[in-house]
């Protein structure tokens, strides 16, 4: 009986511990076009600033086509002009960040001048640029953190003549009460 006593405690102990340290991921895709129809996004003229359920998108730059727009039909966040950004409002437990854009044929992030910053702040005034850690592919940049946290996310456009066009902002957050560990 003294065993099946234990034997319980500890597992009553374990399911408690894993409800308590549960750690997951959950994905926040953000696709304009997608959210701009069906009023999920909502935008403030001039079209700067774009607001959902999960963030907010503000657009800056000195040309009245850096704003929500459209590219191919497409609406999107158009960054055409060098010196334009899109910064969200702070991302609680920001793990991953993966942004599809156009033209697909354009490389921003590899060659000798990249032409994309991807940022992350935790004050929104101190910037890192982890462009150099990001996955890359045609169309797409993918940015690991190197540890989930609360971050502001800004992309920004670096090249003097190539405009990019965001599609889509995935999001990854993780989830976890557990005890970080901190040397």
């Amino acid at each position: 009986m003294k065993h099946f006593r234990r034997l319980s405690i500890i597992f009553t102990l374990m399911v408690l511990s894993s409800a308590i340290c549960r750690a997951g991921d959950s994905i926040h895709v953000q696709n304009i076009h997608e959210m701009f129809d069906a009023k999920t996004l909502k935008t403030v003229s001039p079209y700067k600033v774009g607001v959902t359920d999960f963030v907010t998108y503000t657009i800056t730059g000195a040309n009245k086509n850096s704003k929500f727009g459209v590219y191919g039909e497409v609406i999107c966040i158009c960054l055409p002009d060098n010196g334009d950004f899109v910064t969200t409002t702070k991302i609680t437990n920001l793990k991953r960040v993966q942004t599809l854009y156009e033209p697909a044929d354009k490389d921003y992030l590899n060659g000798a001048y990249p032409t994309m910053q991807i940022l992350f702040s935790k004050d929104s005034v101190d910037w890192s640029d982890l462009a150099s850690i990001a996955t890359h592919s045609k169309a797409s940049a993918d940015v690991t953190l190197p540890s989930a946290g609360d971050y502001f996310v800004r992309v920004k456009n670096t090249g003097s003549s190539k405009p990019i066009y965001i599609r889509v902002m995935e999001y990854a957050t993780q989830h976890c009460n557990c005890f970080r560990y901190q040397p």
